[in-house]
């Protein structure tokens, strides 16, 4: 007589990897997180220095904007002050901090509440190293707290990775940060290249929002650094969508002049993401938006990249795509800000 087991009433989960199957026992499983399943969440990058967050009240916005747009139920004050606590603790570095939903009692991509959570990784490293970053300060109105100094990557250094020992040596003995002169012009080796990837066009209810499923940004990023192993001195990537329009870095805002002196910066509504320094630069009414398009690349007379962590990214070259030669920009004059 043969014995029929009876069939499994709970999911079972488990872990292919190597040729191997193992069986799961993490709890929550990862394949019921909605960060992992679906990217049902965002994401958000802070620099440290001297122990505190840069634009701390920005991120603050960012956060609140974020948890808006996805219906969420999250307490971004009381996860600011944890990030404030680690913050202290890391002295310098940068926070990464991902908002998901928690998993949901209804099957497939639905949703029942706005329930979400927060992880945090905290890395302590010497990012602001005075022989590759200057320190530009600023004295706007009516800023407060966020009225910080701006790192500015004078030079593309890449960082090496260093043993725990030496990472918290540095990190509790910051180096003297060079101060930056804003009336005198940015002579920088930096270089940037025109990717031809495109990235896709973005619905309203996610524009400029920095999404968790950005596998967009992964291949650019590739591509990057694949091309920085033959030109060291490249920065980043000038990034366009699918609409032909110039909208970003790989990693980064774009920040542009052309003949007229007026700078601008590319609308964030239809691709790209709405970077803290970038409200802020638009807020203090430093840039306006204006689309960036092929034909105007020839008359550029200056070209930046920000985001929360390197901070101000001047560009000396510009590689055009195709092989259809580069553009040498004149040192990247600050004083207008």
């Amino acid at each position: 007589m043969t014995t029929h087991c009876a069939p499994p009433t709970s999911p079972s989960y488990y872990h292919f990897s190597d040729g191997k199957l193992t069986s799961s026992t993490a709890n929550p499983a990862p394949m019921d997180l909605r960060a992992f399943a679906y990217g049902d969440g965002f994401f958000s990058t802070l620099g440290v220095v001297n122990g505190r967050i840069l634009w701390r009240e920005l991120h603050l916005e960012r956060l609140l904007v974020g948890v808006a747009r996805f219906e969420f139920t999250f307490d971004c004050a009381a996860v600011m002050r944890t990030l404030d606590t680690l913050a202290a603790q890391t002295q310098e570095g940068m926070l990464k901090i991902i908002i998901a939903r928690n998993p949901q009692a209804v099957r497939g991509y639905g949703f029942i509440d706005g329930q979400a959570c927060a992880w945090i990784k905290a890395v302590p490293a010497p990012l602001y190293a005075p022989d590759s970053v200057a320190w530009l300060n600023m004295a706007w109105e009516n800023l407060g707290e966020q009225n910080c100094a701006i790192p500015v990557q004078i030079t593309n250094t890449k960082f090496t990775a260093q043993s725990a020992d030496n990472l918290t040596t540095i990190c509790q003995n910051p180096p003297k940060h060079t101060q930056l002169d804003k009336h005198t012009p940015i002579t920088t080796t930096n270089q940037a290249i025109c990717l031809s990837e495109p990235v896709g066009l973005r619905t309203p209810r996610l524009a400029g929002v920095k999404l968790i499923g950005c596998a967009e940004q992964v291949f650019l990023h590739q591509t990057l650094l694949r091309q920085q192993q033959t030109t060291p001195n490249l920065a980043e990537g000038l990034v366009k969508n699918l609409a032909g329009e110039w909208v970003s870095g790989t990693s980064a805002n774009v920040f542009y002049q052309l003949h007229s002196g007026k700078w601008h910066t590319p609308p964030t509504d239809r691709s790209g993401v709405d970077g803290t320094l970038r409200r802020l630069l638009l807020a203090q009414n430093k840039v306006s938006e204006r689309t960036l398009f092929d034909d105007d690349l020839a008359h550029l007379t200056g070209l930046f990249f920000t985001n929360a962590v390197k901070g101000i990214v001047p560009i000396g070259t510009l590689i055009l795509a195709d092989n259809q030669g580069t553009i040498t920009l004149p040192p990247l004059d600050l004083s207008w800000l």
